[in-house]
C-alpha cells in the first residue's frame, strides 16, 4: 500500500495525464467563520489591455451553506439580512465536487465552429474538492460589505485551498477604494449599473461594475474565495457530461438565459430552466464573472495542460465567464473564456464565489 501511495504522488508531481474520472460528492463540513490564513502570493498584477481570446452521476443536490435556513442564521456576513433568492437563500451553494473532466473545447459535445484558440485544445482538469455558489453575488449582499467596509484584506486571506501563492497580495492594497463610501461611488459605471444608493426593489439582482480586485476582496471577507477558471468550467460544463451549455445542447432562448438584450441584468435565479447539472443558476448570461485566473489566451498549449488545482497567478489580464445580459450566444458556452485588465469595471460583469475549505 505505501508503494502505492508513493507512485501515485510521483505520478501528480511528474504532470502526467489524467484521464476524466467520476465526480464525487463530499459531505459538507461544519460551517466555518471566514478566516484570513493562507499562503505566500505571487507577483502583483499590475493591469494591462483588455485581452480577448477568443461519466457517472454524482447526486443532483448537496447541503449547501444557506443564509436562513430552517431558522439557523447563517454565520457569513454577507448574508446577515439575508435577502432571499428565487425562494432560497442567496448564499446557498451546490454540492461538493471534487474529480476529473475535459476542459476546454473539443470535438465532442461541446464543439462549436468558430470558437476562439483560447478554449483549446481540450484537456483533462483534476480537481480537489469544492462548492460553487448557486447564485451570482447580488447587490443586497454586497451592501452588506459596503456597510461594513473593511479595507484590503488581510495578506493571503482568500486563498484556495489547494493553490499555493493564490491569495490576497499587499502589493494590491491600494487598488482597493480608501472607505466604503469612495467604493458605493465607483459602482455606476454603465447606464445599466444594478447598485443603488439606498436598498430598493433590485437588491436580489446581481452586482456589476465591480474591478477583480473587489471581487476578490469581498469573497475573502464573506469566508470565501473567487473561483478558479476550472472549477467554474466543470460546473458549467457539468463535468463528464461535456456540456455545450450549462443547461444543455439546446441552443439559447428567453426562458433559459438573459442575453442579447438592453435592459441589463434580471434577478438572480430568473431562469431556473437554464439551471445547470448541479443547480446553479445563471452561469450563462445575466452577467459574466470574475475568476480567479489570469487570462492566458496560450494557458491551455502550455502550463495549463494537464491541469491537477491549477490557476494562472500572474498576467495583465483576468479571466471572467459565463456571458452577460449583453452578449450573443457564443459567449453562453461552458467553454468560453476572455478576459480585461483587473481595475476594468462593467455593467456586465459580475461574480460569485467558492468554498474550498472544508
Amino acid at each position: 500500500m505505501r508503494l502505492l501511495v508513493i507512485h501515485a504522488l510521483v505520478l501528480l508531481l511528474a504532470g502526467c495525464q489524467l484521464q476524466p474520472g467520476p465526480i464525487e460528492l463530499l459531505p459538507v463540513g461544519p460551517e466555518e467563520e471566514p478566516s484570513d490564513s493562507g499562503v505566500d502570493a505571487g507577483a502583483p498584477d499590475d493591469g494591462g489591455a483588455p485581452d480577448d481570446g477568443g461519466a457517472p452521476s454524482p447526486p443532483d443536490a448537496g447541503a449547501p451553506d444557506a443564509g436562513v435556513d430552517g431558522g439557523v442564521l447563517s454565520t457569513r456576513p454577507s448574508c446577515r439580512q439575508e435577502p432571499r433568492c428565487g425562494g432560497q437563500g442567496c448564499c446557498d451553494e451546490g454540492p461538493v465536487l471534487q474529480g476529473a473532466f475535459p476542459m476546454g473545447r473539443g470535438p465532442g459535445t461541446d464543439a462549436w465552429d468558430g470558437g476562439a484558440t483560447a478554449e483549446e485544445p481540450e484537456h483533462t482538469a483534476n480537481l480537489g474538492p469544492f462548492a460553487l455558489e448557486t447564485y451570482e453575488v447580488t447587490v443586497g449582499r454586497f451592501r452588506e460589505y459596503v456597510a461594513s467596509y473593511p479595507g484590503p484584506p488581510a495578506p493571503d486571506a482568500g486563498a484556495q485551498a489547494a493553490i499555493p501563492g493564490s491569495g490576497w497580495q499587499s502589493t494590491w492594497d491600494s487598488r482597493l477604494p480608501a472607505t466604503g463610501a469612495a467604493l458605493a461611488s465607483l459602482l455606476s459605471c454603465g447606464t445599466n449599473a444594478t447598485w443603488t444608493a439606498a436598498p430598493g426593489p433590485g437588491e436580489d439582482r446581481p452586482i456589476n461594475c465591480v474591478s477583480w480586485y473587489e471581487a476578490f476582496a469581498f469573497c475573502a471577507w464573506d469566508g470565501r474565495e473567487l473561483p478558479t477558471e476550472a472549477q467554474w468550467e466543470l460546473t458549467s460544463a457539468g463535468a463528464g457530461e461535456n456540456r455545450l451549455f450549462p443547461w444543455g445542447q439546446d441552443l439559447p432562448t428567453p426562458s433559459l438565459a438573459t442575453y442579447e438584450n438592453t435592459g441589463g441584468p434580471v434577478p438572480v435565479g430568473s431562469h431556473p430552466a437554464g439551471a445547470g447539472r448541479w443547480g446553479q443558476l445563471d452561469l450563462g448570461g445575466n452577467v459574466a464573472e470574475w475568476v480567479l485566473d489570469a487570462f492566458e489566451g496560450t494557458w491551455y498549449v502550455s502550463r495549463g495542460n494537464p491541469c491537477n488545482d491549477c490557476s494562472a497567478l500572474t498576467g495583465v489580464t483576468r479571466g471572467f465567464r459565463g456571458g452577460s445580459w449583453s452578449t450573443g450566444t457564443p459567449r453562453l458556452r461552458a467553454a468560453s473564456r476572455t478576459g480585461m485588465t483587473p481595475d476594468s469595471r462593467s455593467d456586465a460583469v459580475g461574480l460569485r464565489c467558492v468554498r474550498t475549505h472544508f
